[in-house]
């Protein structure tokens, strides 16, 4: 089968949970004899336009910038000439759309390009960019911030209701899904996230495995990787560390993944006076990440709004 992929993260570098799905997606499907092309948009001028990922191959175009429309024009003019030459041969069997604005050109004006279309809901587009979103505080910001949503919200309805099947992670994401865009539950698929358990596997001695992370050998070691935004709840997670009192002491918390929140959570660190007991290690390569799990005593999911993976 000949499966395409329209994205606006990249499956190269995983960062969050929308670019892990793809990446796994993708890699799953070359590792089952399928032909897999990824579409994504590029993160910068500087990466290369295209790259081999676990026999898959991305293809990414550029974007402009400028403002919100000019974002979404470029976009859409990107992934079409993308899309016209890849198709220009021979059409997919399978076209999988993980962000809306990716899918809406080639979904309405290429339809016929593939056989089969899904969308993979990873959270409600509006939805995420209200999380994201600096507050609004003058009247022009507030105006510009609400139509920014329902633009989003608008895009997102358009794909979900040409795709054949709408594809989500969690029973939360399906709710949210029928009660937003009214789509229908006999077209929405639930496929919950998983884990491989051959590498994600306990350890008997973990004493050499934190030497090489330069994790303490005689604390509890409490780990958690999550994008450094707002609705992850990292602050209320360095309240819960605080409110342990000496007791926490004994703990450390390890914090991977980076974002834009990392000076707000140093400084909020500092002001808790957790300095020996939190640990901010930024962005943890692929190779790393099952060493971390493997060394943790426990594993927390911190979250404040809108998880959408339902973990």
């Amino acid at each position: 089968m000949k499966v395409l992929f329209l994205a606006e993260v990249s499956a190269e570098r995983v960062i969050g949970g929308a670019e892990r799905v793809l990446r796994q997606q993708a890699i799953g499907l070359v590792a089952a004899g399928h032909q897999v092309d990824l579409l994504t948009r590029a993160a910068d001028e500087t990466v290369s336009m295209e790259v081999a990922i676990g026999g898959a191959k991305e293809w990414r175009f550029p974007v402009s910038r400028q403002n919100e429309w000019s974002f979404v024009r470029s976009t859409v003019q990107g992934v079409m000439q993308l899309f016209d030459r890849l198709t220009r041969k021979v059409p997919y069997d399978l076209a999988i759309i993980h962000q809306a604005l990716s899918g809406l050109g080639p979904l309405y004006l290429r339809r016929s390009a593939a056989a089969e279309w899904l969308y993979v809901c990873h959270s409600l587009a509006h939805e995420e960019y209200l999380t994201r979103a600096v507050a609004a505080t003058s009247p022009w910001s507030k105006l510009r911030c609400h139509v920014n949503a329902l633009a989003r919200r608008g895009i997102e309805w358009l794909v979900m209701c040409r795709c054949h099947r709408i594809v989500v992670l969690s029973e939360f994401m399906r709710q949210r899904v029928m009660a937003t865009h009214g789509i229908a539950p006999e077209r929405i698929v639930l496929i919950p996230g998983a884990a491989d358990p051959g590498l994600f596997r306990p350890l008997g001695n973990r004493r050499e495995l934190r030497r090489t992370l330069g994790i303490p050998e005689d604390r509890t070691i409490l780990f958690t990787v999550r994008n450094l935004v707002p609705r992850m709840g990292l602050e209320m997670l360095l309240d819960a560390i605080a409110s342990l009192g000496k007791t926490g002491h004994r703990c450390l918390l390890v914090i991977g993944g980076e974002g834009p929140l990392r000076a707000h959570l140093e400084a909020g660190i500092r002001v808790r006076q957790l300095e020996q007991v939190v640990r901010l290690v930024g962005f943890i390569p692929e190779e790393q990440l099952v060493a971390y799990y493997q060394a943790a005593d426990l594993v927390l999911m911190p979250t404040a709004q809108l998880e959408g993976f339902g973990l």
